[in-house]
This record gives structure tokens, sequence and C-alpha cells, in this order.
């Protein structure tokens, strides 16, 4: 074979692994571009699954807090509630005083000694007053009752702290309080809605 056909087969040979190689780098780019894109793709599915994540994440701590707030709101309004409630028990109850002065008082006072004393259903009743009953009226009262009634009836010169009587038989095994202090707590309850209406406009 001579020199021409050597050269002629050797350029042959040069042009086909050229351009075997050259196919082989075109597949192996555009296999290549195809991982980037996978990678890409992969990439941005996991960016939107974090972003999703966090969102619910967001909306959910969101929800949390506000419904965190709505609860300390309900419980501030609720001790604002309370408060007032509480300084209109107290001004009631700092009224009895003004009221165990008044008139009224003594229309009071006249009825718990008849209901009190009655109440005990025995023929002698011992009975207290308050310090700051008079204990002439109250004398002058139960001094009726006994006339009337037959019911004997002992004042004690020891007073109790509150406004009204107290009343008890003879071996004290029934006893009953009937002053404005045990009036206003046994009825409490019946008044602290009537409050509540008046200041909120509804129901407790």
């Amino acid at each position: 074979m001579d020199t021409d056909s050597i050269a002629s087969m050797c350029g042959t040979i040069i042009k086909e692994a050229e351009t075997e190689s050259a196919q082989i780098i075109a597949q192996a780019e555009k296999q290549a571009e195809q991982k980037v894109r996978l990678a890409e793709q992969e990439v941005q599915s996991r960016i939107k699954k974090i972003v999703s994540q966090a969102e619910e994440e967001s909306t959910a701590a969101v929800k949390k807090i506000q419904a965190s707030f709505e609860v300390e709101k309900h419980k501030m309004t609720m001790l604002k509630q309370e408060e007032l409630i509480k300084q209109v028990v107290e001004q009631l109850e700092k009224n009895i005083t003004e009221f165990a002065a008044s008139e009224s008082y003594t229309e009071f006072l006249k009825r718990a000694v008849s209901d009190t004393v009655h109440a005990i259903g025995e023929k002698k009743v011992c009975v207290r007053i308050g310090k700051t009953d008079p204990a002439k009226e109250v004398q002058a009262l139960i001094a009726g009752i006994e006339k009337k009634d037959g019911i004997s009836c002992v004042l004690e010169e020891k007073r109790h702290a509150m406004h009204g009587i107290e009343a008890y038989n003879a071996d004290k095994s029934i006893r009953i309080i009937n002053t404005l202090e045990e009036l206003m707590r046994a009825r409490k309850e019946d008044i602290r809605p009537l409050i509540y209406k008046q200041l909120f406009g509804k129901g407790a």
C-alpha cells in the first residue's frame, strides 16, 4: 500500500473517530443537560414543599397566636367585668352602714326582731343585736312580743359586729341570724346577675 492510500485511510479513520467523538460528546452534553434540568426540577419541587410547609406552619402559628390572644382578651374582659361587679358589691356592703343610720333601718329592725323571735318557735329566746343597734328600742320590741305572745325574750349584753338580730333558743340548738350582712351574703348570687345586667346590658 502506497503512502497516499495510507494517508487517505488514516484521514477516514480520523474523521470517523471525530464524528463518533462528537456524537458521544453531544449525547453526553444532552444527558448532562437532562440531569441538570431534573436536578433543578427536584430542587424547585423541594423548595415549593419547604415554602408550602413553612406557609402552613406560619399560618398555624398565626392562628394559634390569634386564638391565644382571643382567650387572653376574653380573660381580661371577664376580669374587668368581675372587678366592676366586685366594686359594686363592695359599695353595696359599704352602703349597709349608711342604711343602718336611716329611718328605713328602724322598720327593718322591727320586722327582724319579730320575725326572728317567732321563727325560733320556742317560749324562751335569747336575742343579740349589733354594736350600733338601739338597745332601748329592741328591748321595747321584745317586751311587746313577750306581753302579746307569751315568749320570754332575753336581750344579751354581748353584741355582734353586724347590723340586725341574732337569736337562739335556750340550749342554742336553734340559731337564726337576721342581719343586713347575712342577707347580703345570702342574696349575693341573686344580686350579681342584676348588677351584671345593669353594667353590661345582658345577663351573666
